[in-house]
């Protein structure tokens, strides 16, 4: 409103105007020059540059007789503050912190030249194929380059896409976000890494597994050669097993060995106990 009131006084605008559209948005025409605004009114600000971009002199020079004298002839003059201590900050696409003033002139210089920033019906749809192609593209290039240079490629990709809607949102006056493929490209990375921790992990207890019944069926093999060797010994290799087995699940329950016997290592004592004769086979009798 601030900048609208100015421009008004200065151009001495008799005609305006607010009509609905029929998409919803609304248009404001002032003597002929029409103001695209979105659905609640609001004008979206198309910035000139970051912070600087318009003349700013201080009040200390204005009072001081420092300024030059034809410094403002001519021109709309914003007065306010830039102190970042009175919280008049605003953080714009081209600034982390630029000055609620700059946001002023740079509306002011889009009613005086007549360019604005629009999005198009087409730039809309522009971001929802980005956004579907985001999250396909980034999986893409982690399946065909690998985990850590695929989500590099993806991120660097993302980085060009913002580099490249900031530059053209400047030069062309369309803006398209490009929030929303970002997200889908996150969302995607995020989904496949934990798809491939699940996998490799998954993975991992399959060998785990297999190295169990590996060893498991080399242990059964050589007790099942002391009995080749000595039916009683054979015989007496399993209760070994089995006494071996009680005896551990027993001292689990005592406080000195509970941190030490795991149910695992239980379980391992157990298996190795038939062993303690294998000797005998290679020993005669």
């Amino acid at each position: 409103k601030r900048s609208l009131a100015a421009v008004l006084r200065a151009k001495r605008i008799g005609s305006v105007r607010l009509e609905a559209m029929p998409g919803g948005d609304l248009r404001l025409t002032l003597d002929g020059l029409t103001v695209p605004l979105e659905e609640h009114g609001t004008m979206l600000v198309r910035y000139r540059g970051a912070s600087g971009t318009f003349p700013q002199f201080s009040a200390a020079d204005v009072l001081g007789g420092l300024l030059p004298q034809d410094a403002v002839r001519d021109q709309i003059v914003f007065v306010g503050v830039t102190a970042l201590g009175l919280r008049d900050a605003v953080t714009t696409p081209l600034d982390h912190r630029a000055s609620g003033l700059e946001v002023h002139a740079s509306v002011a210089a889009s009613l005086l030249d007549g360019r604005f920033m629009q999005a198009p019906p087409w730039a809309h749809a522009l971001v929802l194929l980005l956004t579907l192609l985001a999250g396909p593209g980034a999986a893409a290039l982690v399946l065909w380059r690998g985990q850590a240079v695929g989500t590099l490629l993806s991120l660097a990709l993302l980085v060009a896409a913002w580099l490249a809607v900031l530059g053209g949102s400047v030069a062309a006056g369309v803006y398209a976000s490009p929030a929303q493929p970002t997200l889908a490209a996150g969302l995607s990375l995020l989904a496949l890494t934990a798809l491939r921790a699940r996998h490799e992990r998954r993975r991992a207890g399959a060998e785990m597994e297999r190295r169990e019944q590996t060893y498991r069926f080399a242990v059964r093999s050589l007790t099942a050669l002391t009995e080749t060797r000595d039916l009683a010994t054979g015989h007496h290799a399993r209760r070994t097993s089995a006494y071996a087995a009680l005896l551990a699940e027993r001292l689990r329950s005592s406080p000195r060995f509970r941190e030490y016997l795991t149910a695992g290592r239980a379980a391992m004592i157990a298996q190795l106990a038939p062993l303690h004769d294998i000797g005998k086979v290679g020993v005669p009798d």
